[in-house]
């Protein structure tokens, strides 16, 4: 054995044991909901199903037992739509068990099954010489070859479709936050959205080597790379997901959010309670007192729903003054306030910026930066340094005495 097959060895049954013991972590934990550690669970266990497949193979398994060869092939379409539903659990606020429509995602492992059929039926002696890239008999070489190349094409095809509908799902969850609460990062899911581009991303890698392989022009350091790498996302998905609670639970949400099976009732919905332009108008007047007067923009648990209470208004006739009058959703029009504000404190004071972000209503520095360049073009340091060289009269910006970071 090589150094390289060593390497390559210890990797995969690195990432066998971290996702065995993910996906049994997330089996008897009993904080979350069951759905969304099931939905883990079973993509983790999939990982190691795969992971377990590259094990006994390199370790000479099926070159002794080649009857077994490929039976756990089929399993590798499911990988995509498990963290589709994974994803599906976490931007619903209400559990959501395994649906009809779910039985599509079954169409992989059924083309891959029908496309290596004559393969089941190979002797083990025709078995062992594709397993170890001889091919002594030319048709035989010709099918295996374009078995592999169908079968590669049925993964891509049901990996994009589904990693690309829980991109969607992400961010119009993203979005639908943005309606509703004026801090998200701790509901927006960001590591997921990473997880998506590294895992399209590590679909293809996997699918060019495999085709590689098959042509027998596969690069040496090529399965190094990927069992570290597997190691790697892998890794990070067990960690992230193990960590991860739920960020719409229905009884403690403070606002209502929708799922896309709802979106034609809240359409039907909203239309029959449009507002009169006079009624946005006041509205509209009533949220700027309020932010300019109380300084709600301050709370950073504001929600809608808070503001609703604090104004006596409707959830409803707030999303349609943001959405018809103001065209900007709640998320944006609350950070204006308190970007408005910082401004101000960042030219007339000496407050740290870390200070002026959690005073003006920002969970963190790094949200303040973000929303402050959106809506400013430059970062919060910037700016001071601008407002200190103009010394702007009436204010502070000469004193050398501030501690301002």
């Amino acid at each position: 054995m090589t150094k390289g097959n060593l390497v390559e060895m210890i990797a995969v049954a690195m990432t066998l044991a971290a996702t065995l013991f993910a996906a049994g972590l997330l089996c008897v934990q009993k904080t979350g909901r069951s759905d969304q550690a099931g939905f883990l669970a079973a993509f983790l266990a999939l990982c190691a199903l795969t992971r377990a497949d590259t094990l006994v193979f390199l370790a000479g398994g099926y070159a002794a037992v080649p009857q077994l060869a490929g039976i756990l092939f089929p399993f590798k379409t499911l990988l995509a739509p498990a963290f589709y539903l994974y994803v599906r659990s976490m931007t619903a606020a209400s559990p959501q068990p395994l649906r009809l429509g779910d039985a599509w995602a079954l169409s992989g492992p059924a083309a891959i099954i029908l496309i290596m059929s004559r393969f089941f039926f190979l002797s083990n002696e025709q078995k062992a010489g594709l397993l170890s890239l001889q091919y002594p008999d030319p048709e035989l070489r010709d099918w295996a070859f374009t078995a592999c190349i169908l079968t590669f094409g049925v993964i891509l095809l049901v990996s994009l479709v589904y990693l690309t509908a829980a991109f969607v799902r992400v961010r119009n969850h993203v979005a639908r936050l943005r309606d509703l609460f004026s801090n998200i990062e701790d509901r927006a899911l960001d590591w997921i959205r990473w997880a998506l581009f590294i895992l399209g991303g590590g679909c293809m890698w996997y699918i060019f080597g495999e085709i590689w392989g098959v042509q027998g022009s596969r690069p040496p350091w090529y399965p190094v790379v990927t069992a570290c790498y597997d190691l790697v996302w892998i890794g990070l998905i067990a960690f992230f997901g193990v960590l991860q609670r739920p960020v719409l639970d229905a009884p403690k949400l403070e606002s209502p959010i929708e799922g896309p099976e709802n979106l034609a009732e809240q359409k039907a919905k909203y239309t029959r309670s449009m507002l009169s332009d006079a009624r946005l108008c006041a509205i509209e007047l009533r949220l700027s007192q309020a932010m300019e007067d109380s300084k709600l923009y301050a709370d950073p648990r504001l929600s809608l729903r808070r503001l609703s209470d604090h104004l006596r208004i409707s959830e409803d006739h707030l999303s349609q003054t943001f959405s018809r009058k103001l065209r900007l959703n709640f998320f944006e029009y609350v950070n204006r306030y308190r970007v408005a504000d910082a401004r101000q404190r960042l030219i007339l004071t000496g407050e740290s910026i870390v200070n002026i972000a959690l005073d003006v209503g920002f969970n963190s520095r790094s949200t303040f930066n973000a929303a402050f360049k959106t809506h400013t073009g430059t970062s919060p340091s910037a700016f001071r340094r601008v407002s200190r060289r103009t010394d702007l009269p009436g204010t502070a910006g000469s004193d050398d005495t501030r501690t301002g970071l």
